[in-house]
C-alpha cells in the first residue's frame, strides 16, 4: 500500500517596528507562519529589495531578525518561510520601510543601496565606515544660461549625502576647465542630509562661450571624515552675449558766446555707467554739418577739438561717437553764439583828430615801435562827445608775431599763436577765479595764459597765507609753549594735499592724463592718511588747549574739526570711487579741499568769533557754482545734492560749538579725557 502525505499548507505575514526609521536605527522584522494543523518549525529568510539580508528560526510559529539600514530610502521588505517535509513553503507580502539620514551606522546595519526617488539614477558602492567616500550625487546648474554682458549668472549645485553620514559641509568651486567663476558654501537642505551651495560670479562674466561648467565638492574639516571631494558628473553651459552699454555725448565749449574769429575749445564727453571700463574710439566733430573731423577719446572718456574760423551768427558743433566693442555709439550738440567782431586795426599812424575805434585786434604785420609817434592813436581811442562806439575791450600789450607760433598745450590740436582758450575749462577742477574772469571777460593775449595756468594756486595761496600767517608763528614755529609733534606732522600733511590739488589740476587742465593717473595714487594714499590724521591731531590739540593753554570752549569747538574730517572723508572717498568720471570726480575732490579752507578762515579773529568760516569756504564753492552756470548754463547735479546737505549739517556743527550744547560738552570731555 502507498500512502501520500501532503505537506501541510502555511501562510507567511511579515511586521515591521517601528514603520519608518532613520538610517542606523534598530528596525525589528518579524515573520509570523501559521498552518490550519499545527504550528510550523524551520527557517525564514528576510529580504529587502529582493537582496536576502539575514535568517532566523522559528520559534512558536514566530521568527525575528533585527536590523539596521544605512542609507536613506524606502526598502522593500519581505519574509519567505521555506518549508519543511511536513510545512508547504510560503512568503510574505511586501512591506515598505521608509528610511532617512540620522546618525552614523554601527556595526550590524544592512549595507543595501537604497536611494531617494531622484538619485535613483545613480549607482554607488555600500557606505563603510570610517573611510571618507565621495558624496552620492552632485550636480550642477545655471540660471540664466544665455545672457548679455554685464548680466548675472546664478550657478547652483546640489550635493547629495551618504545615508548614515551628516550633511556634506564645505565649499562647492564652480569651474570653466581650470578657470575658477566663483565658489559658495554648501549649505544643508531642510529635512535631509544634503547640501546646496549658490553663486553668483563676483566678476560679470565676459563675454563668449561658457560650454562645460562643472561643480568640485571641497569638504570641511567636520566633512572630512565622511567625505572626499568629489566633480559633477554633468555640466552646463552658459552663453555670454556681447551687448555695448548705452552712452550720451555732452558737448560743451569754452566760451559762449564768443567773439568772431577766436579760437574755441569744444570738448564732447562720452557719458557711460560703467565704473570700471572706459571708452575708446573716436568722436567726430562737425560744423554746421560739414567739416567732419575724427578725435581720439581721450582716458578721460573726452575728446576735443579747437576752432578758429568761426564766423558771426549760430553755429551748430556736433559730435558723434563711434562706439566700441563695450560702448555704443552716440552723438550730441551745442549751439554756439558767435558775436560780430569789429574790423582790424590799421598800424597806428599819426592823425590830428581822433576817431573811434572798433574792438582793437593785432594785424597780421605789426611793427614794435620804440617811442610813439606824437598824436599816434592808441589801440582803444576815446569816442567824440556824442557818439555812442562799439564797446572795447581793455588795452593789452601786443607783442611782435613770429613766424613760428608758440606751442600749443599738449593734446590740444591746431596751429597758430597760444590763445588761452585753448585750456579746456571743462576738463579741470572748477576753482579757478582768475581763469574764470579772464577767461571769459578778457581779451586776447599770451600773458592771459599764465592766469589760466597759476589761478588755482593764487586763489587757494591766498587764502591759505592769508589765514595762517596770523597765527604760525605763535602757534606752531616761536610758540610759548611747546606744541605736540602731531601738529607738525598734520601741518605737513594738509599743505601738501593742496600743493598736490593745485599740481593735479595743472596736470589735466594741461592734457596729461597718464601723469595725473600715475600722480593720482599718491594723493589717495595721502587723502586716506589725513583723516586719521585730522581727528587725532584734533584730539591733541584738544586736550593742548583744554588742559595747558587753559583756552575756553576748546572742548566744545572739537566738534569742527571732527566734521571736517568726516566731510572730507566722505566726499574723498566718493571722488575715487567715481575716478573714471571727470565730471564727478574733480567736483567732489573740488568739494572735499573747499571743505579744509575753514581752518585759514577761522585765523580771522572777526570771522572766527562770528562763525563766519564755513560761509566763506562756502563762497569758495560758489565760485565752481557760478563757472557752470557761465560755462555749461547749468548748475551740476554734484553741487544741487551736496550744497544744501552741507549748509544744514555746518549750520548744526556751528549752533553746537557756539552755544556749548551740554549733551555736546559731556561727549567731547569724555573723548578729550579730561
Amino acid at each position: 500500500v502507498t500512502e501520500t502525505i501532503v505537506a501541510d499548507t502555511t501562510s507567511s505575514t511579515l511586521t515591521v517596528s517601528p514603520t519608518s526609521a532613520a538610517t542606523g536605527q534598530q528596525v525589528a522584522l518579524t515573520a509570523t507562519v501559521t498552518s490550519p494543523w499545527a504550528l510550523p518549525a524551520g527557517a525564514v529568510t528576510f529580504s529587502a529589495g529582493g537582496s536576502s539580508i539575514g535568517t532566523a528560526s522559528l520559534s512558536g510559529g514566530t521568527a525575528t531578525l533585527t536590523v539596521c539600514f544605512a542609507h536613506s530610502g524606502t526598502e522593500e521588505l519581505t519574509a519567505a518561510y521555506a518549508g519543511t517535509a511536513d510545512f508547504s513553503p510560503s512568503a510574505s507580502a511586501t512591506v515598505a520601510l521608509p528610511v532617512k539620514g540620522g546618525s552614523k551606522c554601527s556595526s550590524g546595519c544592512v549595507t543595501t543601496a537604497a536611494l531617494s526617488p531622484s538619485a535613483a539614477v545613480a549607482s554607488l558602492d555600500s557606505f563603510q565606515s570610517g573611510t571618507p567616500q565621495p558624496p552620492q550625487l552632485i550636480t550642477v546648474g545655471a540660471a540664466p544660461q544665455s545672457v548679455n554682458q554685464g548680466q548675472g549668472v546664478t550657478l547652483n549645485s546640489v550635493v547629495y549625502g551618504l545615508g548614515g553620514a551628516p550633511f556634506p559641509s564645505g565649499t562647492v568651486d564652480f569651474l570653466q576647465g581650470a578657470a575658477l567663476l566663483g565658489s559658495a558654501v554648501a549649505t544643508q537642505v531642510a529635512g535631509t542630509n544634503d547640501a546646496i551651495a549658490t553663486t553668483k560670479p563676483p566678476v560679470p562674466l565676459s563675454a563668449g562661450s561658457y560650454p562645460s561648467i562643472t561643480a568640485e565638492y571641497l569638504p570641511d574639516t567636520t566633512a572630512a571624515t565622511w567625505y572626499r571631494s568629489a566633480t559633477s558628473s554633468s555640466s552646463v553651459a552658459v552663453t555670454v552675449t556681447r551687448v555695448a552699454a548705452s552712452t550720451t555725448l555732452t558737448v560743451a565749449t569754452s566760451l559762449n558766446p564768443s567773439p568772431a574769429g577766436q579760437a574755441l575749445i569744444v570738448t564732447a564727453t562720452v557719458n557711460h555707467p560703467s565704473s570700471s571700463l572706459t571708452p575708446t574710439g573716436t568722436i567726430t566733430f562737425t560744423l554746421n554739418g560739414t567739416k567732419p573731423k575724427a578725435v581720439p577719446v581721450d582716458g578721460l572718456g573726452q575728446a576735443s577739438e579747437t576752432l578758429s574760423t568761426l564766423t558771426a551768427g549760430t553755429q551748430t558743433i556736433a559730435a558723434s561717437y563711434a562706439g566700441d566693442d563695450n560702448f555704443a555709439a552716440s552723438s550730441g550738440s551745442a549751439t554756439e553764439t558767435v558775436t560780430p567782431n569789429g574790423s582790424p586795426t590799421p598800424t597806428p599812424q599819426p592823425t590830428a583828430t581822433p576817431k573811434p575805434t572798433a574792438t582793437p585786434k593785432p594785424t597780421s604785420t605789426p611793427q614794435p615801435t620804440s617811442t610813439p609817434k606824437p598824436g599816434a592813436t592808441p589801440t582803444a581811442a576815446p569816442s567824440p562827445k556824442g557818439t555812442t562806439p562799439s564797446p572795447a575791450r581793455a588795452a593789452v600789450i601786443v607783442p611782435p608775431v613770429t613766424t613760428t607760433p608758440p606751442n600749443g598745450p599738449s593734446g590740444v590740436s591746431g596751429s597758430g599763436a597760444v590763445n588761452p582758450d585753448q585750456f579746456d575749462t571743462s576738463a579741470v577742477p572748477p576753482i579757478d577765479l582768475i581763469s574764470l574772469v579772464s577767461g571769459i571777460h578778457m581779451g586776447d593775449g599770451p600773458q592771459i595764459i599764465v592766469f589760466l595756468i597759476v589761478g588755482n594756486a593764487l586763489l587757494i595761496a591766498a587764502i591759505v597765507v592769508s589765514g595762517f600767517r596770523l597765527t604760525v608763528n605763535a602757534n606752531l614755529l616761536h610758540p610759548s609753549i611747546p606744541r605736540p609733534l602731531i601738529l607738525w606732522f598734520h601741518a605737513a600733511a594738509f599743505t601738501s594735499w593742496v600743493g598736490f590739488f593745485i599740481f593735479q589740476s595743472a596736470l589735466v587742465r594741461t592734457h596729461n592724463v597718464k601723469g595725473h593717473r600715475f600722480f593720482g595714487w599718491f594723493g589717495a594714499a595721502l587723502g586716506t592718511v589725513m583723516v586719521p590724521l585730522g581727528i587725532t591731531t584734533s584730539i591733541v590739540m584738544g586736550r593742548f588747549d583744554t588742559t595747558a593753554e587753559h583756552i575756553p570752549g576748546s572742548d566744545a569747538f572739537l566738534i569742527v574739526p571732527f566734521y571736517d574730517m568726516l566731510a572730507f572723508g566722505i566726499f574723498f572717498t566718493l571722488a575715487i570711487l567715481w575716478r573714471r568720471k571727470p565730471e564727478l570726480h574733480r567736483r567732489l575732490l573740488f568739494i572735499a579741499t573747499c571743505g579744509l579752507l575753514d581752518a585759514a578762515f577761522g585765523r580771522f579773529d572777526y570771522l572766527y568769533f562770528h562763525g563766519l568760516f564755513f560761509p566763506c569756504l562756502d563762497g569758495v564753492i560758489l565760485l565752481g557754482v557760478l563757472r557752470d552756470v557761465l560755462v555749461n548754463r547749468r548748475v551740476h547735479k554734484v553741487y544741487v545734492a551736496a550744497l544744501p546737505a552741507l549748509f544744514v549739517v555746518q549750520a548744526f556743527v556751528t549752533y553746537t560749538w557756539m552755544s556749548t550744547s551740554a549733551w555736546w560738552v559731556r561727549i567731547a570731555h569724555s573723548i578729550l579725557g579730561v
